[in-house]
């Protein structure tokens, strides 16, 4: 416990002494992860991607494709038997089709069918009228009718619906077609080298559409029904098609207005509705609704800082809304849209927010290392104001703690180590005011003007600024919170408990831990308290998690309860705890930002990942605004949001198996084991074990690209164990062992980083086949040989069975009753005290076995009292070890007398004794144990003719607090010493 408050201790004055860097921000951050050679591509320039039905990536580069399950990579490229791969390495474009799990492969030299179902490939002519071949497939397209479109670096074909032979398509003019999409009246549109063409639909002659566009490279048309074209040179364009299927121009992006490239190789539009442009020199988005506005957010996606390295080629969204960025050289980026759900702010050249406090309902001050700012909720932010110079040499900004905002003067009042500090609106310097020298943690602005300061080493003082007058001061612990409930109730939360003051009466009440009261305070370290409703308030404690403390009708009791038994919460560090507008509470931790539902009691973790800060958050340092809006300071800055806002993104990824391996047996000399492995193309959905394989292993792993390392993994094999197996953070292997033959299902599931679970699956169906001995023809045989072999014996036996039966008989006879002797004998010295007559420590283990076994069945907990009778060395340093003897069969009999039947007592060693309560809770136990002590002290002995009083010292522990009975024996032995050191003649627990 002393080693806890210290580290309490330690965290708060780290608190107030540090401070850490932040992101500058006023929206979502958006977060990515690179993915390139050294992850395991095949090659760095990524021209298409896709994603099946079963939700594994496909990726094209100039080396094949790629298939990607987050983890690993899995290579096919180009191959002379076509039926196994594909007739080039270079792939310009893929295409899914999901109704037949089809993917379409374009390459430089030819088009090829890849079937999802068994891992063939079918190569696709595609011939002209003239009879000649087009071999650089450049696009490929669905339109609503199904018919499939392809466009080759010379000429365009279509293969009908329900056909398996594409037609060409002539066209009278030679021109590459790089990107093809259809109109809502089903006419095509063709980006080509000759600029935009439109197809009508089924007349199949194109016309020439959109005269300022030279060269088109790619097309998107957007659920406003806008066409976005991009060309080779002069950036994008933006037309609105009219209902008569024309065309208008609206807008242009070129690098003249925030187009950081005019070379654009591709476009996409996000589920959310911003359209995503992508050129040689990194990505453009346009947010949805802003069409005259485009950002830049090359700078997220972790590029290589070399050459050419920004040059963006590719864009895909998965099923989870993550973005896919391909580039020509250096892989691809998945950029998670959801994953950043807090915003973040930053002040000036500041890094941490320290502590902050509302000017109004919207505005507020917050104190950094670099000074204290002024901002509102509508971004405006103002400052830095700090110290003089001189007396910052003297002071250091960064001793600041504590800060509250006078609207009445427009004073600003700073706790700090060097004593309390003022900042008047309209001043240029933060000036000292008082306590020079004086550690002051925290402060608080009363109703009339006065001042709580919490002394981090010199208690709790009432202080009255106009005439610098101290007006009360309470001796107390580290004061890190305050909280005024009316002019004559104030709370003080300390490292050292809970205070009451009463200034109409002028008493102090506090609350502490005391281990013996179940209703005390649950930790004397605390570092939040705010008020619920009237009689209801929230605690944070530095350690112990979050509670909430009630008072009576009459406001004279208080008692406390826990806010979740959630082990996220239980044994957090708590900074704040606020209630926002979603019927959340929001608590910021030392580690990550936590939301408690109040009516399901579930908890939602934000981590790094979300924008929460991972240097965590400081004690009392948090705030709202009228909007809803939630602000937590902290070591890595100021996070804000609107819980209303959030839309947290419970994506759970399909789960899949992608790498079985089976050990067997081998015959060969020099070999102990064999190992067949399947490729991730190859994994069967059943796999046959035969009596020579030893093992299977199993990798799991979950289709998510962006948050892998996140991601937990349970397994289990019901067949064998219901309960799910849980894998270390990691990890996704699973090994199979020790197999009996039958019939297995191995089902999976992952939990995703807000812990949530998905639904398990099966992933694999195992057969394990029996040895030859184990088969049923073998079996009869045995058994046929077996009964032979028996009637033989039999037949042969019966002769000498009667001869000598009577012998036996009587010989078995004399020998079980000297056996059964034997055995009595040595059961009771092995197990039993032969002077007192109750169990000895083996014998106690062996009945603490069963009873231990008994609640694991049935969960009922019992408690050990473990004793020792006080100064009993004196006893027999006096008496004599004869009288000791005496001494020890007096205080069993006392034991025995105050026990139930179903107790059990043993001797644990010297003068040592061992008591096991069944069924008994620690609360119970205590009562049960000073009960025994009051007899003990009530129970003289004569010894000698002289009257001893004996006393003892009682340890007791429940095994409902520990996971082994060795634990539980352990920490009622730690009660016991702990007893001692107290004074003896005392039940601890």
């Amino acid at each position: 416990m002393q080693h806890f408050f210290k580290i309490t201790y330690l965290f708060i004055f780290y608190s107030i002494l540090s401070y850490g860097g932040l992101v500058k921000a006023e929206m979502k951050h958006l977060q990515s992860k690179k993915f390139g050679v050294a992850e395991g591509l095949s090659q760095v320039s990524v021209l298409d991607i896709e994603q099946d039905r079963e939700g594994f990536i496909w990726v094209a580069t100039q080396a094949g494709i790629d298939r990607f399950n987050g983890a690993e990579f899995t290579y096919i490229g180009a191959n002379i038997d076509l039926s196994k791969g594909l007739p080039a390495n270079f792939v310009n474009r893929l295409l899914y089709d999901s109704q037949n799990n089809v993917l379409y492969v374009a390459t430089i030299n030819g088009l090829s069918k890849l079937s999802l179902s068994d891992n063939t490939f079918t190569p696709i002519p595609l011939a002209r009228l003239n009879g000649e071949h087009d071999l650089n497939v450049l696009s490929m397209h669905f339109d609503d009718k199904r018919n499939l479109w392809v466009g080759t670096s010379k000429s365009l074909f279509v293969r009908p619906e329900g056909t398996s032979t594409f037609n060409h398509i002539q066209i009278a003019e030679q021109l590459s077609v790089n990107d093809i999409i259809s109109l809502p009246n089903n006419d095509l549109l063709l980006a080509t080298s000759l600029g935009v063409r439109r197809l009508p639909n089924e007349r199949y002659q194109l016309t020439k559409l959109i005269p300022e566009v030279k060269k088109a490279y790619r097309l998107l048309m957007d659920d406003q029904s806008r066409l976005w074209v991009g060309t080779d040179s002069q950036g994008t364009f933006v037309y609105k098609l009219n209902e008569e299927q024309n065309f208008s121009l609206l807008h242009q992006y070129s690098t003249a207005n925030g187009l950081i490239g005019d070379e654009i190789n591709a476009m996409m539009q996000g589920s959310d509705g911003t359209i995503w442009i992508g050129s040689s020199q990194g990505v453009n988005i346009v947010d949805k609704g802003v069409l005259d506005q485009v950002r830049d957010i090359t700078g997220i996606l972790k590029l290589e800082p070399k050459v050419d390295s920004y040059n963006v080629i590719s864009f895909f969204e998965s099923k989870n809304g993550q973005i896919f960025v391909g580039t020509r050289n250096t892989g691809f980026s998945v950029i998670d849209t959801n994953s950043t759900l807090l915003s973040r702010k930053r002040f000036g050249a500041a890094k941490g927010v320290e502590n902050l406090v509302n000017e109004t309902a919207d505005s507020f001050w917050a104190t950094t290392q670099n000074g204290v700012f002024r901002f509102n909720n509508r971004g405006d932010i103002e400052g830095p104001w700090n110290f003089t110079e001189a007396m910052l040499k003297k002071v250091g900004f960064n001793a600041i703690s504590g800060v509250d905002y006078d609207n009445v003067n427009k004073t600003l009042w700073l706790s700090s180590r060097k004593g309390l500090a003022k900042f008047q609106v309209g001043n240029e310097f933060i000036e000292m005011y008082d306590f020079e020298s004086v550690r002051i943690y925290s402060i608080s602005l009363r109703q009339n003007g006065d001042l709580w300061l919490g002394g981090a080493e010199t208690g709790l003082y009432l202080y009255r600024p106009e005439s610098k007058e101290v007006l009360k001061h309470w001796d107390m612990p580290l004061v890190t919170n305050i909280l005024e409930v009316s002019p004559q109730e104030t709370w003080i939360a300390t490292t050292g408990g809970l205070f009451r003051v009463n200034l109409e009466q002028d008493t102090i009440t506090q609350y502490r831990h005391n281990e013996f009261e179940p209703n005390s305070l649950p930790l004397d370290g605390l570092g939040w308290i705010s008020r619920k409703n009237e009689r209801e308030f929230y605690l944070g404690t530095l350690g112990r998690g979050a509670w909430l403390m009630t008072l009576s009708a009459n406001r004279f009791e208080v008692s406390f309860s826990p806010l979740s038994t959630d082990p996220v919460i239980k044994g957090a560090s708590i900074g704040a705890i606020l209630e926002g507008n979603d019927n959340g509470l929001w608590i910021p931790t030392t580690s990550n930002l936590l939301r408690l539902d109040k009516t399901t009691k579930a908890v939602t973790v934000f981590d790094k990942n979300d924008g929460a800060n991972e240097g965590g958050y400081y004690v009392s340092a948090a705030s709202y605004d009228s909007l809803g809006n939630l602000y937590f300071a902290g070591l890595n800055g100021l996070t804000y949001f609107n819980p209303r806002q959030l839309d947290v993104n419970d994506y759970l990824p399909p789960v899949h198996i992608d790498g079985l391996s089976i050990v067997s047996k081998t015959k060969a000399a020099n070999a102990a084991t064999n190992i067949k492995q399947f490729s991730q193309l190859d994994i069967p959905d059943t796999v046959t074990l035969s009596p020579d394989d030893l093992m299977i292993n199993v990798d799991i792993v979950a289709l998510e690209y962006a948050d892998v390392p996140d991601l937990k993994y349970a397994y289990r094999v019901p067949e064998i164990d219901p309960s799910w197996q849980t894998l270390e953070l990691g990890k996704r292997s699973a090994t199979l062992m020790n197999l009996d033959p039958g019939n297995y299902s191995f089902e999976m599931k992952v939990r995703n980083r807000f812990l949530q679970w998905s639904q398990g699956e099966v992933g694999l169906k195992i057969t394990v086949l029996p040895s030859w001995w184990q088969t049923t023809p073998a079996k009869l045989v045995f058994l046929f040989l077996f009964l032979f072999i028996i009637f033989s014996l039999y037949k042969w036996r019966t002769y000498q069975f009667r001869k000598r039966s009577r012998i036996l008989e009587q010989q078995v006879a004399e020998q079980t009753v000297a056996l059964k002797k034997a055995n009595d004998s040595l059961t009771l010295l092995s197990m039993q005290d032969s002077l007192l007559d109750v169990f000895n420590r083996r014998g106690f283990l062996e009945w603490l076995e069963r009873e231990d076994a008994k609640y694991k069945r049935s969960g009922k907990p019992y408690s050990i009292l473990l004793l020792d009778v006080d100064h009993f060395k004196k006893v027999n340093d006096r008496f004599g070890h004869a009288s000791g003897d005496k001494a020890l069969l007096h205080i069993t009999d006392v034991l025995k007398k105050n026990v139930r039947g179903q107790d059990s007592i043993a001797r644990w060693g010297g003068e040592e004794f061992i008591i096991l309560l069944p069924y008994t809770n620690i609360n119970d136990a205590s009562l049960v144990a000073e009960k025994i002590r009051a007899a003990v002290e009530n129970a003289p002995l004569m010894l000698n003719n002289v009257t001893i009083h004996c006393t003892i010292t009682c340890g007791i522990a429940s095994i409902k607090d520990f996971d082994a009975f060795e634990e539980c024996v352990s920490h009622a032995d730690m009660m016991l010493y702990k007893g001692k050191e107290e004074g003896r003649n005392r039940v601890v627990y």
